[in-house]
């Protein structure tokens, strides 16, 4: 197994409470049978987003409300994710994928005019005949942080529903082969493949006044269809491939509790049992690909869509082969001329590299003043240093060379992390994987 670096995992916790809230869906009703779009046969690619986090635009202005939220969301970039998101349908417009998959945590804080606004920027793909296969996060389904920011003031806004997320997104759900009665789950067929779409969420059986649940899990009736849905894509000749929110794997032994699902000892013996070769997720923001050798099983986690590099993951599928690869998005070239005379967006790339690194550093230094370190020439260089590294880990750069690794150590801001005990929350510089990479996957899927 895979020796995992230390993180601190503020950036990522946000304080968020486990609770332990599980939840009953209506019957959905009969599924329809697929269309000919998702029967096709030859190479296919699909395109992954995790953890995207949109805010409305209409659900905030410049004031004081939304200025202290935007500080509080882990280096993620609140302002400009429509844009993101507008020039993201544009490339997608261009190159035709086969589908965009969501696999969760598409809003904010699952504000229901969020989720329609996603709706309405992504409502062109259809007419492309590209498919939008959408299933929740832990921030998106009866979030009692809801809101809107206007001027100093948060505001209670509606909150997404199980119903108004089929509703709003309806695409995967509409052309499913199979969907659980217990959850948002659904299965979809793309050629020999069987998309597992899977909703690992937790959350209450109405509108919430509480803070999202982090944790995630598949209550007995779901693991059951899940099972059964295995199964039947075994005896139908067809390759079972899993997308979900939460991690199946420990891709970071600091943060387990809250972001490996819950149940996951009773999901992946199934993935050994049905020759699952990957599962695809997100929820902890990080760009990361791990193995798990003894079962001949993956997990790839693609990193949040809204920090720093805004990452695509391309998947592409034939008959006998699978292919993930990560893209750097750089939407400038989608902006329109008006856009381009905003200096954020005119080099947006480098913009949210350093809204993510002032972040990170940001961190560095809370954690020297707790410990009554407050000397500028101590406390720069270690959160300058600490800045570096997470940039490296969240984007899955972190895989150095020994040369590298000695370049960082004998390096003056090393020194002083090491003297002053920092050392330690710097191991994400580095990483001693058992995947070589962290942004590419190919598999040969065997028949």
């Amino acid at each position: 197994m895979k020796r995992w670096q230390k993180i601190t995992g503020l950036s990522l916790a946000l304080s968020l409470i486990f609770l332990g809230i599980f939840f009953f869906y209506p019957r959905l009703g009969d599924k329809p049978k697929v269309t000919a779009a998702t029967t096709t046969s030859g190479p296919q690619d699909f395109w992954i987003i995790s953890d995207n986090h949109l805010l409305a635009r209409s659900l905030f202005d410049d004031g004081e409300a939304f200025t202290k939220i935007s500080k509080t969301t882990a280096g993620k970039d609140l302002l400009y994710d429509e844009d993101l998101t507008v020039a993201l349908v544009a490339k997608a417009l261009k190159e035709k994928p086969q589908g965009i998959i969501l696999t969760g945590d598409l809003t904010l804080n699952g504000e229901k005019e969020s989720l329609k606004a996603l709706a309405k920027i992504f409502a062109p793909l259809k007419a492309a005949g590209i498919a939008l296969l959408a299933i929740p996060g832990n921030h998106d389904l009866y979030d009692g942080w809801a809101r809107a920011f206007q001027g100093d003031k948060q505001v209670v806004v509606d909150q997404i529903s199980p119903q108004d997320f089929t509703d709003i997104l309806p695409d995967g759900f509409t052309h499913s082969q199979s969907r659980d009665e217990k959850s948002l789950s659904y299965t979809i067929d793309f050629g020999t493949y069987r998309f597992f779409m899977m909703d690992s969420t937790i959350h209450t059986i109405e509108p919430s006044k509480h803070v999202p649940i982090t944790a995630g899990h598949f209550t007995d009736e779901t693991l059951a269809w899940l099972e059964e849905q295995l199964a039947a894509a075994q005896k139908a000749g067809k390759t079972p491939l899993m997308f979900l929110h939460h991690n199946l794997l420990p891709h970071n032994p600091r943060m387990t509790k809250g972001w490996v699902l819950n149940n996951a000892d009773e999901v992946l013996p199934l993935m050994t049992k049905y020759h699952v070769p990957v599962a695809f997720a997100g929820h902890i923001h990080l760009q990361d690909i791990m193995a798990n050798q003894e079962e001949n099983f993956y997990e790839v986690l693609t990193s949040s869509f809204s920090i720093v590099e805004s990452h695509i993951g391309h998947l592409r599928l034939t008959a006998d082969s699978l292919q993930y690869q990560v893209e750097n998005f750089d939407p400038t070239p989608y902006f329109t001329k008006e856009q381009l005379q905003n200096p954020d967006l005119a080099d947006y790339p480098t913009y949210i590299h350093d809204l993510f690194k002032k972040d990170q550093e940001n961190l560095a230094y809370q954690q020297l003043f707790a410990q009554d370190i407050y000397d500028e020439k101590i406390t720069d260089p270690i959160a300058e240093l600490f800045g570096e590294a997470h940039v490296r880990y969240f984007t899955g750069n972190n895989t150095l060379s020994a040369a590298e690794i000695a370049k960082i150590k004998a390096s003056p801001a090393y020194q002083l992390a090491e003297k002053y005990d920092f050392a330690k929350n710097l191991a994400s510089s580095f990483t001693d994987s058992n995947t070589p990479n962290n942004q590419e996957l190919k598999l040969t899927i065997p028949h």
